[in-house]
C-alpha cells in the first residue's frame, strides 16, 4: 500500500513524456526573435523606404514605434538568455526520464 502511494506521489511528480521544463526560455527566446526578425525588421524598412521617397508619407510615428518594439524584442530575448540554460546537443532529457517511465507504467 505505502509502496503504491509513492509510486503514484513520483507519478504525479514527473512532467509528461517529451516536457523539457529547461527549454521554455529558450524557445520563448526564439520566439521573440523570429516575431523581431519576420515581423518588426521588415516593416520598418519598408516603412523607412516609404519615408525616403520624395512626397511619400509621414512615418516618424510609425517608424518610433517599431523602433521602440525592436529594442523591447531585443531586450527580451537578451533577458531570457540569461535564464536559459546550456543544454546538451542532442537533449539527454528523455534519456534521463526513460528509466522512470520504465518503473513507472503510464
Amino acid at each position: 500500500m505505502w509502496a503504491l502511494l509513492g509510486l503514484a506521489r513520483l507519478h504525479l511528480l514527473l512532467p509528461p513524456a517529451g516536457a523539457d521544463p529547461a527549454a521554455k526560455y529558450g524557445l520563448v527566446r526564439r520566439h521573440a526573435l523570429s516575431m523581431l526578425r519576420c515581423q518588426v525588421q521588415p516593416e520598418l524598412a519598408v516603412r523607412r523606404q516609404a519615408a525616403a521617397l520624395p512626397g511619400g508619407p509621414d512615418e516618424a510615428a510609425a517608424i518610433a514605434e517599431l523602433e521602440a518594439r525592436a529594442a523591447d524584442l531585443a531586450q527580451q530575448a537578451e533577458r531570457l538568455e540569461r535564464r536559459s540554460t546550456p543544454r546538451p546537443t542532442p537533449p539527454q532529457y528523455l534519456a534521463v526520464g526513460r528509466p522512470l517511465c520504465i518503473v513507472l507504467p503510464a
